[in-house]
């Protein structure tokens, strides 16, 4: 459990910036659409263009400013994302649990989606996302609605699923896109229990199953 108010540097990071390295050629050369890289975290990148040669060439491609503000109240809050790309769009998280979607080569924001906290949500981790995840639909036809989806774990406890391509919650799962679950025992505050880890990678869209931590 983290402790309330702390970790203020990382505060910064929740205002802005997500700089993005300048490379020759196009972002589909290589995604990254899980937090490890891969389902099984490998974190392996088979990209050639950055070397020991050029690495000192690098420079900042664009910055994007998220908006995020700190929630009112003592809680603290942490940028803590971890972006993916699939799909020609670089996904982040931000600790309010808006996800934006973006183009990784220009910045430009394709769209976004805000889940809507409550306002009287006091987390017990701070307010912080570390990322979402993204299940393809092995027998959806190409193109259709949800075939892809970003899977989000909120801090009250829901699980989201949006179409990938346009960010709109995808109706053929839970209720309107989205599974609320039920602590065994009541809340003693709003916020006591919170989804704050990254959804897993699922092989069925009924077995969705995000880590806790209270």
């Amino acid at each position: 459990m983290r402790r309330k108010g702390t970790i203020q540097a990382s505060l910064r990071a929740a205002f802005a910036a997500l700089p993005a390295l300048a490379l020759a050629t196009g972002a589909a050369a290589q995604e990254w659409p899980s937090y490890g890289g891969d389902p099984g975290g490998q974190r392996f990148s088979g990209a050639a263009q950055i070397t020991p040669q050029n690495v000192g060439r690098l420079a900042p491609a664009w910055i994007f400013h998220t908006g995020e503000r700190r929630p009112p109240g003592p809680q603290g809050a942490s940028f803590e994302d971890t972006p993916i790309l699939a799909d020609g769009r670089l996904l982040v998280c931000t600790p309010t649990d808006r996800v934006l979607a973006l183009d990784p080569l220009t910045g430009r924001e394709i769209w976004t989606f805000d889940p809507k906290l409550a306002p009287d949500l006091k987390p017990a981790a701070d307010f912080l996302c570390r990322g979402v995840a993204v299940w393809r639909d092995a027998v959806a036809a190409p193109g259709v609605d949800c075939a892809a989806r970003v899977v989000l774990a909120t801090l009250d406890l829901r699980v989201i699923e949006l179409d990938l391509a346009t960010g709109r919650p995808c109706a053929g799962f839970g209720e309107h896109g989205t599974v609320r679950l039920s602590p065994a025992a009541p809340q003693r505050y709003a916020g006591e229990m919170a989804l704050i880890r990254r959804p897993r990678s699922r092989a069925t869209p009924s077995s969705s199953a995000p880590r806790s931590t209270t």
